[in-house]
């Protein structure tokens, strides 16, 4: 663990965001938000709190990682503006991360507790208009592998297509609206504990795109929508 770089995590994609501190894939320290949306008050201090808990500085951090879409408008381009703060200022290298692969992230842990995992996982959140921004993932028997890309989809045609599937599970924060959709057909639910990405499950995810030499471009860097933000839809129509 001595040679392992030291790791700032944030994740502001979601209701509630988190900072966390790791060295390597371990988890140091981790600040939860103490509230809803509250991503522009709380993420600055919450980093500097888990500073001093894991007893290092930002002079010592090998690369600062994000969430980078899909999720909240507002939490995306907060934690995208950070990065490039951080990038620029303090020549720190930039580790983004997909939001809907973190959630899966999560859900392995869920996996290891359990000591079974359904055969497809679906990552919703949620997209208004009936619609969710999901991802498939297959279990391979030791990890999550993504079965499709990234997509905006009904949540109807979700469900018949994981029904199709067959032995499939959900999780996400689209569940706090829709739960009701997939439990009628049959379809297992994830533990809300691991509905939500967070700092913590960012690291991981960041550890291994830092081991594989994976930074992305502070130059090029922008939100992950997948689609365009809603008033951004409506100046086009």
């Amino acid at each position: 663990m001595k040679d392992e770089p030291y790791l700032l995590a944030i994740d502001c994609s979601g209701r509630i965001g988190s900072a966390a501190v790791g060295r390597g894939p371990s988890l140091l320290a981790e600040r939860v938000f103490s509230g809803k949306m509250r991503h522009s008050r709380e993420l600055f201090v919450s980093m500097e709190a888990a500073f001093e808990e894991a007893g290092c500085g930002l002079q010592d951090v090998g690369a600062f990682c994000f969430t980078v879409g899909p999720g909240s408008f507002t939490g995306l381009r907060i934690a995208v503006t950070a990065a490039k703060m951080l990038h620029f200022a303090k020549k720190i290298p930039l580790i983004a991360v997909n939001t809907l692969d973190t959630i899966a992230y999560n859900t392995t842990d869920y996996v290891a507790k359990e000591g079974g995992a359904p055969s497809y996982l679906s990552v919703v959140l949620d997209a208004k208009q009936n619609s969710f921004f999901s991802a498939v993932y297959r279990w391979d028997g030791l990890k999550w592998i993504k079965y499709t890309d990234d997509m905006v989809i009904p949540g109807e045609k979700l469900v018949r297509q994981l029904v199709e599937l067959g032995r499939s599970a959900v999780v996400g924060e689209g569940l706090f609206y829709h739960r009701e959709l997939f439990q009628t057909a049959g379809i297992q639910i994830i533990p809300d504990a691991y509905w939500s990405a967070s700092a913590r499950a960012v690291l991981k995810a960041a550890y291994q795109k830092y081991c594989s030499g994976q930074f992305d471009n502070a130059f090029q860097l922008v939100p992950y929508y997948i689609r365009p933000p809603e008033i951004t839809e409506k100046a086009k129509k």
